[in-house]
């Protein structure tokens, strides 16, 4: 029995979705989607040890900041797909997963939490993933994982494992950008919301989509226009957040947004030093409180 040990750091990030056009509902049962995708310097940290001592079935995580069932643990997921695809059975595997990026926002936490873990143990046992493609093993814990892998803004296409990186004049609008997040302290099931939106039939066609994205290329703006089907979605299903992003594009002027299938909403603030004051006061309207807002930046 080994008595080395090996351990790494990981930044898990949070993504934001600046557009989410979803086309249909595929016959694997997912959703085709269309939907650019910036990741921000705002997230999650992983710390993953191997000790050469331990027993393997004794693999664990321990999450601070969070209660997330075994069940529904990514990390977890991500660490026994590891063992089953590379048949890595020594020592064991301790996981702490510092959270920050709040469940059921639409930020897109669990899924960078499991393509931190993937980059962990690549980092980890280098060896072992010579011959596995990470984007196709991330995408069997979660179809937006392997936008994570890497720290690009992107265009997300299929049922999210199809990653285009932006091109450089795209991306350079984004990069370092000023944005403010914030969320009620309700959150939304992702599940749900597919389901609410495929019997609603809150669809985006793909030359709708594909026009939207055209134009910002075409474009000097620093965002692409407003698309997200989830948020036409909210108008019928939870009122206040869709009203709360009306009411601060047209009242103050701020381009407010949701990202994903929400909860958590984005403003740009470039250039606005009270933008985030105001957003405070909507939310306080709203809700009665301030749950959750941060001020971070776009990578």
């Amino acid at each position: 029995m080994s008595s080395e040990s090996r351990s790494v750091t990981i930044a898990c990030p949070a993504k934001i979705n600046l557009t989410l056009a979803i086309l249909g509902l595929r016959e694997d049962g997912f959703h085709d989607l269309h939907s650019v995708v910036a990741q921000t310097d705002y997230g999650d940290k992983l710390d993953l040890v191997w000790s050469g001592a331990g027993d393997p079935s004794k693999d664990r995580v321990v999450v601070e900041g969070a209660l997330i069932p075994e069940e529904v643990n990514s990390v977890l997921a991500a660490i026994r797909l590891f063992r089953l695809k590379t048949g890595f059975h020594k020592g064991s595997i301790t996981a702490c997963l510092e959270k920050q990026i709040p469940v059921g926002a639409g930020l897109g936490g669990g899924s960078s939490n499991a393509a931190g873990a993937l980059k962990a143990l690549a980092k980890l046992f280098p060896d072992l993933f010579c011959e596995l493609d990470l984007s196709e093993l991330s995408s069997q814990i979660g179809s937006d994982c392997p936008l994570f892998l890497s720290d690009l803004p992107v265009l997300m296409e299929g049922r999210g494992e199809r990653i285009t990186p932006l091109a450089d004049n795209l991306a350079s609008r984004l990069r370092g950008k000023s944005v403010i997040l914030f969320k009620p302290r309700f959150s939304i099931n992702t599940a749900e919301a597919y389901r609410r939106l495929a019997a609603g039939k809150y669809y985006t066609s793909i030359g709708q989509a594909e026009a939207v994205y055209s134009d910002w290329k075409g474009s000097n703006s620093i965002l692409p226009a407003p698309l997200n089907d989830f948020e036409r979605l909210l108008g019928s299903w939870m009122p206040t957040l869709p009203l709360v992003l009306e009411r601060l594009r047209s009242i103050h002027g701020i381009d407010a947004r949701l990202s994903g299938s929400g909860s958590a909403c984005f403003a740009f603030s470039e250039g606005d030093s009270s933008a985030k004051s105001r957003v405070i006061e909507e939310m306080q309207q709203a809700w009665g409180e301030v749950n959750w807002i941060e001020e971070i930046r776009l990578k």
